[in-house]
């Protein structure tokens, strides 16, 4: 998932580096995105049968899709996309600080 959202957000961007100048609006485009997302692929896997939740998992009032999994892929994909790019930067300034 976090990879579609950012491959979509890539291509509607024409930017794949579109994370080194993120916006607070494409922040809150990729969560909305990915939270939306995740209620849909909730709903359709709950109304399949593929799985249900156990009475421990919190619920989303009015939908009825747990609460975890639409925080999970409305927080990580944001998380790993800046992480990846802290981790790029930090690669590249300490090669360019060793030659």
């Amino acid at each position: 998932m976090a990879l579609l959202l950012y491959v979509g957000f890539s291509l509607i961007y024409r930017q794949g580096l579109w994370i080194e100048g993120v916006t607070p609006l494409q922040i809150f485009s990729v969560m909305l995105v990915g939270g939306l997302g995740a209620t849909v692929s909730e709903l359709a896997h709950l109304s399949a049968g593929n799985w249900s939740y156990t009475k421990n998992m919190p619920l989303l009032p009015g939908i009825g899709v747990g609460l975890s999994p639409v925080l999970q892929f409305t927080i990580l994909p944001i998380l790993i996309y800046s992480l990846s790019l802290y981790r790029t930067r930090r690669k590249t300034t300490q090669s360019a600080s060793a030659t």
